[in-house]
This record gives structure tokens, C-alpha cells and sequence, in this order.
């Protein structure tokens, strides 16, 4: 199976993707808080694997406006998903020489365009 699996986009109940995701569990997602900010409710997808799944908000950090601490969340599908949640890193394994050779990245998903009347690409 793809590495991968666990990455997924975040949108609003009524379509369209605003942010990130990663599967920690096979219910749960980690999120950012703005992500999902104001949404009760969200949708998640699994690019080329699932998409378009209903999603709670959780839990969501003290995040309100850029420059606040707490900016994470947490959804939960409805029903479990049969793929390979994400491997967390321990926090005191991320030290300086103790990588072991590995890297780390972030993942995310573009802004899409949006076109206001008047305008042209």
C-alpha cells in the first residue's frame, strides 16, 4: 500500500478544500484549528483512495486568529477507514543526531485559484 495513505484534505459540509489533514487512527484526523474554524462538521478526503467523507470537529485549540497557540484539531469520520494511520515521531526522538537519517516534511494542499467577476487569470 502507498506510504501515503494517510494524508488528507479538509473542507466545509458544502464542498471545496480548505486545508490538511493526517490520519492518526483509523476514525481520527489531526488537523489545524483555523482549518476548520466555525465547522461543526467538515468533510476529508484520501486523494486517489477515498473522498468526500463526513468528519466531526472534536476538539479544537484555543486558536482564533493568526499568532494565537492551539492551532490543532481534531475530526472523527464516521465509520473507520481500512488505511495505515500515520507514524508520529516521539518528541524526544527529534533532537539534533538522533534522526537517524530521516527527514521530515509538511504536507498540505494548494490554494486553488478562485476568479472574481472582471478579472482574468
Amino acid at each position: 500500500m502507498d506510504d501515503w495513505q494517510w494524508r488528507a484534505w479538509v473542507g466545509p459540509p458544502s464542498g471545496g478544500k480548505l486545508g490538511a489533514a493526517f490520519l492518526v487512527t483509523a476514525t481520527r484526523l489531526l488537523t489545524c484549528a483555523h482549518t476548520v474554524h466555525g465547522l461543526p462538521e467538515a468533510r476529508v478526503g484520501f486523494p486517489g483512495l477515498l473522498e468526500d467523507l463526513p468528519a466531526r470537529v472534536v476538539r479544537r485549540g484555543d486558536w482564533e486568529q493568526p499568532g494565537d497557540p492551539g492551532d490543532v484539531a481534531v475530526l472523527e469520520l464516521r465509520e473507520p477507514v481500512a488505511l495505515t494511520p500515520a507514524t508520529l515521531a516521539a518528541p524526544d526522538g527529534l533532537h539534533e543526531g538522533s534522526l537517524g537519517g530521516r527527514t521530515f516534511g509538511v504536507c498540505g494542499f494548494p490554494a486553488v485559484p478562485t476568479r472574481t467577476s472582471g478579472t482574468r487569470p
